[in-house]
């Protein structure tokens, strides 16, 4: 684009260069086949059609910088909101598309990331190391959002974000469910160490989704502070959309909504809460079994008079003793420094 050649021969040819802001506006918006049309034969040939409109959206903002500029230079100024219209328009059922478009990317990076392993201890190691790779993904969420949108679709971030991170507690279930199938009666520590790490690993993540949390809507409230939400609003939502986004920012701004997770972190809070069940249940399962033989064997009358000074301890009494012993060099790797993550899982 020469702007200032386009306006020097239109001002020859018209004679005033006052209509031209309308004129470009109007190329914009009637172009054929229209922006909208290539953009949809473009994403066809994206695998990642969310990426692809995001450089798109790059290039538009720097050709509207420039031209903003070369407008400015020219002291004509008011046909800049008509030009930016045509400008950001074909954006706009992209935009009011972004929760879905956000949630296939993150089902794609989600797949990547799955730890299901076939040895189950692997599994449970695994679930502790993705933590970080899974909130990263999740931040990488929030840039591609303002990158975007401008902030704009925060709504739309939202329940795309709701939608991944229960995908990826679907995988915090799965191993829990496999625990819960391999429990037996018997003594089994390994077990028993299995279970408290996935106790202690859900904490911890119930910690980051809490953290990462506060840092949506810290962001939402510095996007609401910040010109260019109040400026690309118009230009890129439509009416109910941005009536969306306000009711949002109202409700956040009251303080009647202070999370934007509450979803994900009630089902975390729910996944503490089972995993702690079934660790109990592991940790007592051997002392339940010799108290369930003490009461079989209890009823048994050819068991010798003794005096109380000639009282031996019954076998189950030995193993429960032996059992309660033992327990604590079990638990000393998890409590032998202080385990806030374990302490939070605890406490829920």
């Amino acid at each position: 684009l020469n702007w200032q050649r386009q306006v020097k021969w239109y001002q020859q040819v018209f004679g005033s260069v006052g209509s031209l802001g309308e004129v470009y506006a109007d190329v914009f918006l009637s172009l054929d086949p229209s922006l909208n049309v290539c953009i949809d034969a473009a994403l066809k040939q994206h695998s990642q059609p969310l990426l692809f409109l995001i450089e798109l959206r790059q290039l538009s903002a720097t050709f509207a910088s420039n031209l903003h500029s070369a407008i400015t230079s020219q002291g004509k100024t008011d046909s800049w909101p008509k030009i930016a219209k045509g400008i950001y328009a074909p954006y706009i059922p992209y935009v009011a598309k972004y929760a879905s478009l956000e949630e296939q990317h993150l089902s794609q990076q989600l797949t990547a990331l799955k730890v299901s392993k076939d040895d189950l201890m692997d599994s449970v190691q695994g679930l502790g190391q993705s933590i970080a790779s899974a909130s990263s993904i999740a931040g990488e969420a929030l840039k591609r959002c303002l990158n975007f949108t401008e902030g704009t679709a925060f709504c739309g971030l939202v329940r795309a974000l709701q939608v991944y991170w229960h995908g990826y507690l679907d995988q915090y279930n799965s191993v829990l469910r496999q625990l819960e199938l391999r429990k037996g009666l018997q003594e089994d520590w390994n077990m028993f160490q299995m279970c408290l790490t996935l106790l202690q690993t859900s904490g911890e993540l119930l910690g980051e989704v809490k953290r990462f949390d506060g840092e949506l809507i810290q962001s939402l409230l510095s996007t609401n502070r910040k010109s260019s939400l109040a400026e690309f609003a118009p230009l890129l939502l439509s009416a109910s959309h941005k009536s969306e986004l306000d009711q949002l920012i109202a409700s956040v701004l009251s303080g009647e909504q202070s999370t934007l997770l509450e979803s994900v972190v009630g089902a975390l809070e729910k996944l503490c809460r089972d995993v702690h069940f079934t660790t109990h249940q592991v940790i007592l399962a051997p002392i339940s079994a010799q108290l369930e033989r003490w009461t079989v064997d209890g009823s048994d009358a050819s068991a010798p008079d003794l005096p109380d000074y000639s009282f031996t301890p019954q076998e189950f009494i030995t193993q429960i003793g032996n059992y309660l012993m033992t327990l604590p060099q079990h638990l000393e790797p998890f409590l032998l420094h202080e385990n806030p993550s374990l302490t939070a899982a605890l406490r829920v």
